[in-house]
């Protein structure tokens, strides 16, 4: 099993002045094989990424030798995906990376025990002249097949692949729940434990006025002057402090269901069709129901839980989770609605009347 782990590095001066070359490096390689790519295509030709890396390699220039061959190689890979991104209608066409705004990450391949490998609490990685300082050690044992480096508001993160044998473990429970996403409560689970989902982090708000007040700077500062340099810097670390707290609040709350429930139900929803409405589309952005999905689904994947996925027409909010009447017509309820009253005595807040008829979605399909 491939696992990927983010840890932060402390590079020492001489290490920057080599991450900052071979950043440069990369975006090279990589315009010079979208150039390559474009050439081809006006011939005639359909290019892939080995005639492209082929083509490259023979057009290297001499300086060229002191760098490892695993850069130009990803460089072209990430060329390739945005170009399949494109043609499955994923992405726009791919453009020219520029030094200001491209992200500055370059890649290494394993291909033998010495390429990397960590020693101590030092990553140590192809050509780099010493071991680069981690703020902690990888949490799995295994083999390191691949190693990115990423610099974003001047902090520096390696991204380990490890294949690893190890078998994750939890205790099985027969519990099961049903979730249901909202903007008011990030989620409702189907038994009314709330304590812990109502409990998004209130450091974000103070984020969001300060990305607005840093936006608001930035936009006074006159184009390539140092000081507009320096409230950039101030801006992505914002920005990468945001996204931090808010990848770790998501994290915590998926771990928290994965262990706690065996079976657990998640909705459809269609975001696409939900950021078309301009009074909802900001905190619908802002939810990551997309981002939370994708990590419960990893996760229960990993630790062998039955994640079932309600079709996108199942009328979970509309349908009594008592009686299992649904409101159709004029008596369906509004988004005004908060409460869900039914004619068999049901009245019940409607997020934990959508998460009981999920759970009970959930089940009916394992079953």
């Amino acid at each position: 099993m491939l696992i990927t782990h983010k840890i932060r590095i402390y590079p020492n001066k001489t290490l920057i002045g080599q991450f900052n070359e071979l950043f440069g490096y990369s975006r090279y390689c990589y315009n010079r094989g979208l150039e390559i790519w474009n050439n081809e295509y006006k011939l005639g030709n359909k290019p892939n990424f080995r005639k492209v890396r082929d083509i490259s390699k023979q057009v290297k220039n001499k300086w060229e030798k002191e760098y490892s061959p695993n850069v130009l190689d990803s460089a072209i890979e990430d060329l390739e995906r945005g170009f399949k991104n494109f043609f499955s209608k994923r992405s726009r066409y791919p453009k020219f990376k520029s030094k200001r705004k491209c992200n500055n990450t370059f890649r290494f391949y394993r291909k033998c025990n010495s390429t990397i490998r960590v020693k101590g609490n030092k990553l140590f990685l192809p050509k780099m002249k010493y071991g680069i300082k981690m703020s902690e050690l990888p949490r799995f044992n295994g083999t390191i097949k691949l190693c990115t480096i990423s610099m974003k508001a001047n902090t520096y993160h390696a991204s380990l692949t490890i294949d690893t044998n190890e078998e994750f473990n939890r205790e099985i429970t027969s519990d099961s729940c049903g979730i249901d996403l909202g903007l008011k409560t990030f989620i409702t689970l189907s038994d009314s434990t709330n304590d812990y989902q109502d409990n998004y982090p209130s450091k974000l708000k103070a984020l969001q006025y300060k990305i607005k007040y840093l936006n608001k700077k930035l936009a006074k500062k006159s184009k390539g002057s140092n000081k507009r340099y320096v409230m950039i810097t101030k801006l992505q670390k914002a920005y990468l402090d945001f996204t931090n707290l808010r990848n770790d609040y998501l994290n915590k709350l998926v771990n928290t269901i994965v262990f706690n429930y065996d079976i657990i139900t998640i909705e459809d929803l269609n975001v696409k069709g939900m950021l078309s409405n301009k009074k909802l589309s900001s905190k619908v952005y802002q939810a990551l129901f997309y981002t939370f999905k994708v990590k419960l689904t990893n996760k229960a994947k990993q630790y062998g839980n039955s994640l079932v996925i309600a079709n996108r027409w199942f009328p979970s909010t509309q349908t009594c989770s008592n009686c299992g009447q649904v409101k159709e017509g004029d008596n369906r309820l509004g988004l005004s609605n908060r409460i869900y009253i039914c004619n068999c005595g049901l009245e019940l807040d409607r997020d934990i009347n959508a998460s009981r008829n999920l759970r009970d979605y959930g089940l009916s399909k394992v079953s």
